[in-house]
């Protein structure tokens, strides 16, 4: 499907959802069920005419074309057998449990009762910042499935107790009653077909070819036809955080995410990964992670961190709405909150500094060829930087320029505007 025609049928979709819910979800669980007949058809085909030849096989009717239709009868059933029961991965992350973390089960005990939504079976730890709960099916297309909530551990850092409760809420929301279910159960059934769609596109095999086709045509028109639904849960996630822990709580905890995951990506990891100039073996970053995180971001970062977060607009690349929509969908001014004083750490109690140990240690684990490269590099760096800072009263423009920026890969907090300055009175063009 082209790009054009699927945005197309994205926004036929939120049309369709918008004059009626009611028929849009009706339509959206039959193109659903559509994906399901064909998977059961092309089994109960392969089933039957695997049946016949073999029954005629033993009756001693040898003939090749019989042959032929068993091999490719077989094949079709086990294709649509892999269908039916594709496995997908659980999430990524260490495990805690509630004789751990006691303080954080209870709260998500207290969550689930109020929105009355299942409960979670596994409860992960990770290093990212975010939180995200996925129901991954037990069988593949037909069964129950297993509910995971992965906590990213500079989340815990970040946000105060109040907000990061919020973050849960939201994430739980997606569990809620039978709208929920239904949202939850399309979700698993996207996961399913995408995990299918890409596990046989490498399969050359003769009896895959139809079932190739089919998904070449139906997963995308799935995918478009359910964009809707997608993005009405995650508003309706939103809700439910603001109805249990506030809407200006909720609010504050989307803008302070927006905000401070930008100071991470712009300024700590360039800062993280300058240490490697002095350092040749990985230094951990959560702890000082954790110290950071503690302080309020500067003013003039935050405030140009949400202006640009503002000016974003929802696409379609992304079932979630940018900030602006979200904001004005839980009616709260679109403003910077009062950073959070304290974070959300303690809820994994007396184990709090193990998991920053422990993920300081991965993280050494799987960066070491690229820290000890980084830091072959930065040496090199440093030396030329010495060399032109050692020949400063010979030195042009274009070497001041390149000292600049030799300072700033060496220390991003380096104060390189004199540089500049000079640069522009050697050579004003």
């Amino acid at each position: 499907m082209e790009q054009a025609d699927f945005v197309h049928m994205v926004r036929m979709s939120e049309h369709a959802s918008a004059e009626n819910s009611r028929a849009y979800r009706l339509s959206v669980g039959a193109f659903a069920a559509l994906g399901y007949a064909w998977v059961l058809g092309c089994l109960a085909l392969g089933a039957g005419l695997l049946g016949w030849a073999g029954l005629q096989l033993l009756q001693g009717r040898f003939r090749l074309g019989l042959v032929l239709l068993v091999l490719a009868a077989g094949g079709l059933f086990w294709v649509s057998l892999r269908a039916l029961w594709v496995r997908l991965d659980a999430p990524e992350g260490v495990e805690i449990t509630a004789l751990e973390a006691p303080a954080l089960f209870e709260a998500l005990e207290r969550i689930r009762r109020k929105i009355r939504a299942p409960m979670i079976h596994h409860v992960r730890l990770n290093d990212e910042f975010n939180a995200s709960i996925q129901q991954v099916p037990r069988y593949g297309l037909l069964g129950g499935s297993v509910n995971h909530l992965t906590i990213g551990l500079p989340l815990l850092m970040a946000l105060n107790r109040p907000r990061f409760l919020a973050v849960l809420a939201h994430e739980y929301g997606h569990l809620r009653g039978d709208h929920g279910r239904f949202a939850a159960w399309i979700y698993r059934s996207r996961l399913a077909w995408m995990q299918l769609h890409h596990g046989l596109q490498d399969d050359s095999s003769p009896v895959t070819l139809a079932t190739q086709a089919f998904l070449r045509w139906y997963f995308p028109r799935f995918s478009a036809k359910t964009f809707a639904l997608a993005r009405q849960d995650e508003y309706e996630a939103d809700r439910i955080a603001g109805r249990l822990m506030g809407r200006d709580v909720a609010a504050a905890a989307l803008t302070e995410m927006e905000v401070r995951g930008a100071w991470m990506q712009s300024e700590f990891w360039a800062r993280h990964w300058s240490k490697a100039a002095d350092n040749p073996l990985p230094v951990g970053p959560y702890r000082s992670l954790r110290r950071r995180l503690a302080r309020m971001p500067a003013p003039a970062f935050a405030n140009d961190a949400l202006r640009q977060a503002l000016q974003r607009i929802s696409g379609v690349d992304d079932t979630h709405p940018v900030l602006r929509d979200r904001i004005e969908a839980l009616d709260t001014p679109p403003i910077l909150p009062d950073w959070s004083h304290g974070n959300a750490i303690g809820l994994l109690g007396s184990d709090a500094k193990r998991w920053v140990a422990h993920f300081d240690r991965q993280w050494c684990r799987d960066h070491a060829s690229e820290w000890k490269l980084h830091h072959a590099w930065l040496v090199q760096v440093r030396a030329r930087a010495q060399v032109l800072t050692a020949n400063m009263a010979q030195n042009q423009a274009q070497d001041l320029v390149e000292l600049a920026r030799l300072m700033r890969l060496l220390d991003p907090r380096a104060v390189v505007r004199p540089l500049y300055e000079q640069a522009l009175a050697h050579d004003p063009q």
